[in-house]
């Protein structure tokens, strides 16, 4: 089990985290919570040179996910190399109401990885976001991705 935690403040911002995964077999499970608050701030521009005071905003995101490893089904190398995956995850932004509305939402993922090594996977997946604003639609997302660890 890896568990990881991290915090950092400074007088405009705040980061606060914690990462948890737990593997048995070829049984996975992770765990992601993140939270940030950034203070109010005088933003200048050119269009606004005596400044536009920004309000504080706080955003707080987590997400869950199971996967399986398929390396104890049959004895094809193909199928070893599969891993069906589920993520559920929220996000939240507060302080901004077009940020909010924009992007509050509940995530809900199913998908597919393809081990090419231990350190390449390729992933296919459906995603739904369902938005917490009333009136903001919600979305179906087909997702295809390469991820490389190192």
């Amino acid at each position: 089990m890896n568990l990881f935690l991290l915090a950092r403040k400074t007088h405009v911002m705040s980061f606060g985290g914690v990462d948890a995964a737990y593997t048995k077999g070829p049984i996975a499970a992770r765990f992601e919570y993140l939270n940030s608050q950034r203070g109010t701030l005088l933003s200048v521009t050119d269009d606004d040179p005596l400044g536009l005071l920004l309000p504080r905003l706080k955003m707080e995101a987590w997400y869950g996910q199971l996967s399986y490893r398929l390396s104890d089904v049959t004895d094809s190398d193909m199928i070893h190399r599969l891993e069906p995956v589920i993520r559920y995850g929220e996000f939240d932004i507060s302080g901004h109401p077009v940020l909010a509305e924009e992007n509050a939402q509940n995530r809900l993922n199913i998908g597919l990885n393809y081990w090419l090594a231990p350190t390449i996977v390729t992933k296919a997946g459906l995603e739904w976001r369902d938005y917490k604003v009333p009136g903001v639609p919600s979305e179906t997302r087909v997702q295809f991705q390469l991820g490389y660890g190192f």
